[in-house]
């Protein structure tokens, strides 16, 4: 399988998954190819006679089995670090024993925590259902892919040196709130330095003494900055009505929207899963600002929004 192995996510999932699938009718080929892009159908004649030389007999009977090691070379599922409350979300509607089934996929201490953000009655019922016969191991692993298939799949980055925003999904979620709190924390710091002082004041105001204390010891550390990234900063800040938002909850939201411009429509791929590591009401809010934000984002723009997002990671470190 080198010819798959050899091809980055970028040079596009989808056209790898069409190709299979025009290998088991190779009598169409020709008849399909002016369905794609003109640059795109020599790659994709080039890819055919390729990856055809790599299949032996046995995998061209069985098409489907090739097709999902392509897949499983590319992909990573994010079912096991799926927050406990998109679990309670996605399978509010099903049965204890389909709950029980899926749930059976998890190590045991995070099906403990599972049942726990589920509602006493639900919880109950999944805790004491027993199946009275061995459930089919194949009737287990579709039950768990249609769930899986209800989120992003994760592919594998481009294996890079140094870190970079394409990796985030591997830091765990309580690293992703500190980085998301300095993110909105510097942020905010930035916007400030011009402002007058009953402006900020009265934000400070707003805040728990500890957060007003970081904010005004960021500010400090923000002396020199040049007045261009000041005025972006402040641009990021009056786009949003931070006067709706929680105190509490203040610099993860900021980090959150400053994020959403971070990111490309090349790197969000490797992003789209992140929302899904944190608690529901977040992770809703982080996918509601990628959905309005990534389209229109200026690759040149989002490379500096990263540049400092990554900066703010080190600080972390």
């Amino acid at each position: 399988m080198t010819a798959v192995s050899k091809l980055s996510f970028t040079q596009s999932r989808n056209k790898a998954f069409a190709v299979m699938a025009l290998l088991a009718k190779e009598n169409q080929l020709e008849s399909l190819l002016p369905l794609l892009p003109l640059p795109e159908q020599q790659d994709v004649k080039n890819f055919v006679s390729s990856f055809s030389n790599h299949l032996s007999k046995d995998q061209r009977k069985n098409i489907a089995q090739v097709l999902k090691q392509l897949k499983d070379d590319w992909e990573v599922t994010v079912f096991s670090d799926l927050d406990p409350s998109w679990f309670v979300e996605f399978l509010r509607d099903e049965t204890p024993p389909i709950i029980r089934i899926i749930l059976l996929n998890l190590p045991l201490e995070r099906q403990k925590r599972v049942i726990r953000a589920m509602n006493e009655n639900l919880a109950r019922q999944v805790r004491e259902y027993k199946s009275k016969s061995k459930p089919n191991p194949e009737v287990l692993r579709v039950i768990k892919n249609l769930f899986e298939n209800r989120f992003p799949f994760l592919p594998k980055p481009e294996v890079k040196a140094g870190f970079e925003l394409q990796n985030l999904y591997a830091l765990p979620v309580e690293k992703l709130v500190l980085l998301f709190r300095q993110v909105g924390l510097s942020q905010l710091a930035l916007a400030l330095k011009t402002v007058n002082k009953a402006a900020l004041r009265a934000i400070l105001h707003r805040l728990s003494v500890q957060d007003a204390r970081l904010l005004q010891g960021c500010m400090k550390e923000m002396e020199g900055m040049d007045t261009k990234a000041k005025i972006d900063a402040q641009l990021n800040i009056l786009s949003m009505q931070i006067e709706g938002i929680s105190p509490d909850h203040l610099f993860l939201e900021l980090g959150f929207q400053v994020f959403s411009r971070a990111v490309t429509s090349e790197l969000l791929p490797y992003l789209e899963v992140l929302p899904y590591k944190f608690p529901t009401k977040q992770g809703y809010l982080l996918k509601r600002y990628l959905e309005q934000n990534v389209a229109k984002n200026d690759p040149g723009k989002a490379q500096k929004i990263q540049n400092f997002i990554l900066e703010c990671l080190s600080k972390l470190a």
